[in-house]
């Protein structure tokens, strides 16, 4: 297929697709069925902050078939903007809407990340949730795998034999996002979508905050709250966020 022609929002430096929940999980689907290896990436408040500041992400970003809203505030962002996108498109919200809507096609995933066991435990609670769907392989790939091209080949040589119609790559941004993007021409594939934590949460080792504190843009202090040492100096420069966004609004006013 061709890629509609949805339009754009520009946050930062990415170039946001302003698309429907249900609509991005059409077209994912949709493009699965090409095998052309087409990637999907989501950017937060985080992403926005790195794209100002690493060109190999935003060549990332540039080579990407859809740019999904991960985050409310990304969602508000654009609302200030006057350019309202119309809702948040999360890649932990994607993988399992994915398998469901996908399951009664018969599609073949490969989960890739996530600390040891997660990705086949993820992989065990997909198929007991969503009948009909095959998850044809599971992996964690070790620290610095990226930085190793054996490595890196060996996964390739995996994804490539078992053709799956969706990848989730799960290592954290924005490794997942380069990764991709640097090895895209190599992999025989469906769609490949950097989903971060997802794996996790699936896998049931990582909680995830509940429905109302996503609704009302506070998931990052229910995350903060369950591992403060790391996050807090993220989210910390993260802030930086909010002047980006509002040396954007002078620059339109």
């Amino acid at each position: 297929m061709n890629i509609p022609s949805y339009k754009w929002v520009k946050i930062g430096k990415a170039n946001i697709t302003s698309l429907l929940f249900d609509q991005a999980v059409e077209t994912i689907l949709e493009l699965a069925k090409e095998r052309n290896s087409h990637y999907i990436v989501t950017p937060n408040t985080d992403h926005i902050l790195q794209l100002e500041t690493n060109p190999e992400l935003r060549a990332a970003y540039g080579g990407a078939s859809l740019v999904c809203c991960d985050g409310r505030p990304v969602l508000w962002a654009s609302q200030v903007l006057g350019t309202p996108l119309p809702t948040v498109v999360t890649g932990a919200d994607l993988m399992p809407a994915l398998c469901k809507k996908g399951s009664s096609q018969k599609i073949r995933i490969a989960l890739v990340g996530g600390p040891p066991h997660t990705a086949h435990t993820a992989g065990e609670n997909l198929t007991r949730s969503y009948p009909g769907l095959e998850v044809v392989w599971t992996h964690c790939p070790p620290l610095g795998f990226e930085k190793n091209p054996s490595q890196t080949m060996e996964i390739v040589n995996h994804l490539n034999q078992l053709s799956p119609d969706l990848v989730f790559l799960g290592v954290g941004a924005p490794k997942q996002e380069i990764w991709i993007h640097r090895n895209q021409h190599l992999l025989k594939v469906g769609v490949l979508l950097g989903i971060g934590a997802g794996i996790e949460f699936v896998a049931g080792t990582l909680p995830r905050a509940p429905r109302i504190m996503r609704r009302l843009g506070i998931e990052w202090l229910f995350r903060l709250y369950h591992d403060p040492k790391r996050l807090s100096v993220r989210y910390f420069k993260d802030l930086y966020f909010f002047v980006i966004i509002l040396k954007q609004y002078f620059r339109k006013s």
